[in-house]
């Protein structure tokens, strides 16, 4: 696989996850809302809806790292922040290590 490929790959798995994460955030954001507000007809329905998502947000991060992706401190800060915090965060600093990475062999090649 050519260092472009692999970046788009992990661009691909990015963009999902961003997605994911964001789907996420809002189900929490209405669930915690919904509970402090007492409207227990909504939380029956939001809290699966959360905990299916935020259970697919868990398996596209360790999905990555068993693929080589990314590392295991993905899906363990995924998991100790709950979702959505360190799915943004992780994915901001992968996003960051990519584009410098993209830098570095853009400069090797004019070399």
């Amino acid at each position: 696989m050519t260092p472009v490929q692999r970046t788009e790959r992990i661009s691909r798995r990015l963009r999902t996850l961003r997605l994911v994460a964001l789907v996420d955030l809002v189900l929490l954001l209405a669930l915690v809302s919904s509970a402090l507000t007492g409207q227990r007809e909504l939380v029956q329905i939001l809290g699966p809806l959360h905990g299916i998502n935020f259970l697919l947000l868990l398996v596209i991060v360790v999905l990555g790292a068993v693929d080589g992706i990314w590392a295991w401190w993905f899906p363990v800060a995924v998991f100790l922040t709950a979702g959505p915090p360190g799915a943004f965060i992780g994915e901001w600093i992968i996003a960051r290590r990519i584009n410098a990475q993209n830098v570095l062999d853009e400069r090797k090649e004019q070399l």
